[in-house]
């Protein structure tokens, strides 16, 4: 798993960073961008989340990285459609991290249990209480 940045602070008025958007970085194995393109106009309407290749994705590269733009629950549920095509490696806040070194997706054990992107969302709820 890569150290994400912190999320951007929240422009000021805002005290929901369930409603800010933000940009958030995924990698994707090339040899599955077909399956990842057909279906993100279909994920971009359902989540409402912009989603775009940003670099790598050709035949030098074995990875794309795309960026999904939108809410942090929008993202979340842009990644858990993405993740049903296709491994997804989350770089997060920044474009800049290193494409993984080999092939394969890390694994990560703590997904199931706190996706990073879900950090805004429990930073909320936390303070909520």
């Amino acid at each position: 798993m890569y150290n994400a940045l912190p999320p951007p602070p929240p422009p000021q008025g805002y005290h929901n960073p369930l409603e800010v958007p933000v940009e958030w970085y995924v990698d994707i194995p090339t040899s599955l961008l077909g399956g990842v393109f057909g279906n993100i106009p279909v994920i971009q309407e359902k989540t409402l989340c912009s989603i775009s290749l940003v670099a790598g994705g050709d035949h030098v590269s074995s990875w794309a990285r795309f960026v999904v733009f939108g809410k942090p629950i929008g993202i979340h549920n842009a990644l858990l459609e993405l993740k049903r095509i296709a491994p997804v490696v989350e770089v997060g806040y920044s474009a800049e991290t290193p494409f993984p070194l080999n092939r394969q997706s890390p694994v990560d054990d703590l997904e199931d249990v706190m996706p990073i992107y879900h950090a805004a969302w429990t930073e909320f709820n936390i303070k909520r209480r």
